[in-house]
């Protein structure tokens, strides 16, 4: 019998418990429990039922959320549903109560990912849609290579609520014996903040990437493209799945996903960073490590880890996705180009089996401030393996 990851939709649009519109923020919580019942049910669907299925989600949330959803609009929803040939009678037929209290300010009040032996990751339906990708060009610390771009995301996917963690990575190579391209080769690089070059360490690998704490919770990093897709290989043989069907993300699948329908240069807008994102600040500033240089350009708030953090410490994106900004920089499927001129308007990865250098995104634990921004790319060769970088799944449909 093939095993199915858990699976919850996103919010259809960003958080509303920074709105200050008491009302919304409960609804917009009691709309995210309301979506983890939902769980496996979407993964039985094809792609077409899937989109179907999601935009109708998508209208009933919207209703949720802006507080519309009124006898007129259960009607038609109830009415929908009745015409609608595709798993109905599987979806909860009652709203939870909204909570009464305070909304969550924290995002240990909001759903973690919950990620079992037997199972994939716990992932987010994206419905898709258009967005542009890139950044305008009076972004402050925007880079050439970030040409803003109208982009049509056609096909729904599901993508990991959190980045894959070294739990995950030491079941695949416990279960295997993979040694990863650090181990077969030089070691991982670290960033040498003397030198201001990366460095390669044999002693630096997935297991031990230079600093501490960094355990099971953690996101994995030392890992390069290829250790990436010889994961994924396992992960689809061992749930009993086609090839392909879990997957990295695109580049375009992967910033949609990560602004979660803003078009500012962070999802979380112009507040400090430090609620949403784990990268350099004064907690890094104030630790003793040849891996972060002292002249840096440092967020006046303190998020706590000078390194990788567990995942799903930070407040969520608006879809419910964690760490799309920090933490770990998270390869994709494409190959980079600069302009994305490798890449197709319809949002999935071209098919290119040899590049010299594969793309990154969403910046580490070692990145200031403006590298932590939506559009901000990275770029490594497929081979290659740095402490500040691991991956997060997609699966297809």
């Amino acid at each position: 019998m093939t095993r199915t990851s858990r699976i919850v939709t996103p919010h259809p649009r960003p958080r509303l418990a920074e709105s200050g519109n008491r009302f919304a923020s409960r609804t917009a919580l009691a709309q995210s429990r309301f979506e983890a019942e939902l769980n496996q049910e979407a993964l039985a669907l094809s792609g077409a039922e899937a989109a179907i299925w999601l935009r109708l989600r998508s209208a009933c949330g919207y209703l949720l959320a802006t507080g519309k959803f009124t006898a007129a609009g259960a009607f038609f929803g109830a009415a929908l549903l009745a015409a609608l040939p595709v798993r109905a009678d599987k979806l909860p037929q009652t709203l939870p109560a909204a909570d009464a209290g305070q909304p969550p300010e924290k995002s240990a009040e909001m759903p973690k990912c919950v990620n079992q032996a037997d199972a994939g990751p716990e992932m987010v339906l994206i419905a898709g849609g258009t967005f542009d990708m890139g950044s305008p060009n009076d972004e402050a610390g925007r880079d050439s290579d970030e040409t803003r771009h109208s982009v049509t995301i056609k096909i729904p996917y599901a993508i990991g609520r959190c980045e894959v963690t070294v739990g995950e990575f030491g079941r695949f190579v416990a279960a295997t014996g993979y040694p990863t391209s650090a181990e077969q080769g030089g070691g991982c690089y670290g960033w040498n903040a003397t030198t201001r070059e990366r460095k390669q360490d044999k002693n630096l690998n997935w297991r031990n990437p230079g600093f501490k704490p960094y355990d099971d919770s953690h996101p994995v990093v030392c890992v390069s493209w290829d250790d990436a897709q010889e994961y994924i290989k396992w992960l689809n043989a061992d749930l009993g799945l086609p090839a392909g069907t879990y997957r990295l993300p695109s580049e375009a699948e992967w910033e949609y996903a990560a602004r979660a329908g803003t078009q500012t240069a962070y999802f979380w807008g112009t507040a400090e960073p430090c609620g949403f994102a784990n990268g350099v600040d004064q907690t890094a500033q104030q630790t003793d490590s040849e891996f972060i240089g002292k002249n840096w350009t440092f967020a006046a708030c303190s998020d706590g880890y000078a390194f990788t953090a567990p995942v799903g410490r930070f407040q969520p994106n608006g879809f419910g996705l964690y760490d799309t900004a920090g933490n770990a920089w998270e390869w994709v499927q494409d190959c980079y180009h600069d302009d994305y001129q490798g890449g197709d308007s319809d949002g999935r990865a071209k098919p290119e089996d040899q590049c010299e250098k594969r793309a990154l995104r969403g910046g580490s634990w070692i990145n200031t401030p403006s590298g932590l921004r939506s559009a901000n790319r990275g770029r490594n060769r497929p081979d290659a393996a740095v402490n500040t970088s691991g991956f997060r799944l997609a699966r297809t449909l």
